[in-house]
């Protein structure tokens, strides 16, 4: 099963990889030591892929993880920080629309990942 096919089912249940990894040991026992490690290696590959999906599903649940509060704090810093070097360099006097040129590209930087975390 590809990887692309696994990210859009649902991780397996606690129960379900118990029982995969009880198959996986009576198979060891069975069929001996040569094919128990091709049977482990399998199952520790599903079992990652299980904890992906969940952490996957998780983020999506909190709504992309701790990025989309970081990034409206760095913007609010970052913003203000450059009006207070565009104020410093062009002096007391300045337009209030020269003040807003920090926040031009602060905009859109936030509208970008508005825009690709909602797809």
């Amino acid at each position: 099963m590809d990887t692309e096919h696994r990210q859009t089912e649902d991780p397996p249940s606690d129960a379900q990889l118990r029982r995969e990894l009880q198959a996986v040991v009576a198979a060891q026992q069975e069929l001996g030591e040569g094919f128990g490690i091709e049977l482990a290696d399998a199952f520790v590959e599903r079992l990652h892929a299980s904890i992906d999906q969940r952490i996957e599903a998780r983020l999506k649940k909190r709504g992309g993880g701790s990025f989309s509060l970081v990034l409206p704090i760095v913007s609010l810093a970052a913003g203000l920080l450059g009006m207070g070097i565009v104020s410093a360099a062009v002096g007391p006097f300045v337009g209030a629309g020269t003040l807003l040129v920090p926040w031009i590209p602060i905009v859109a930087i936030n509208l970008v990942y508005a825009i690709r975390a909602r797809h």
